[in-house]
């Protein structure tokens, strides 16, 4: 095999990190608290959506057990507020599908 001749300088390569064990952990690291974080504000969101959800479905139960001239909020009035519901959920199907 023949030798290349030098025509020069080389050029100058950028100078690299070390890619050893070092720098994966970190990276491992920052990906870990990064999902951590996202976890959780994901559950903060979860959570919040979970809460008003709750709350418009009593005010509902309630409005039913008031409408009932009662003040304690019984079976009947959950299984009204569904029974609504499912209605309310069947009309806007039905909306939806109706041309413009």
């Amino acid at each position: 095999m023949a030798a290349k001749k030098n025509r020069g300088k080389l050029p100058v390569k950028a100078p690299r990190g070390r890619a050893g064990k070092g720098n994966s952990a970190q990276a491992r690291e920052a990906l870990a608290l990064g999902v951590a974080s996202l976890a959780s504000r994901a559950l903060d969101a979860l959570q919040a959506a979970t809460k008003a959800f709750l709350v418009d479905i009593l005010q509902a139960i309630n409005l039913s057990a008031i409408h009932g001239k009662r003040v304690t909020i019984q079976a009947k009035d959950v299984k009204h507020v569904i029974s609504v519901g499912k209605i309310l959920a069947l009309y806007s199907k039905i909306l939806q599908d109706l041309p413009a």
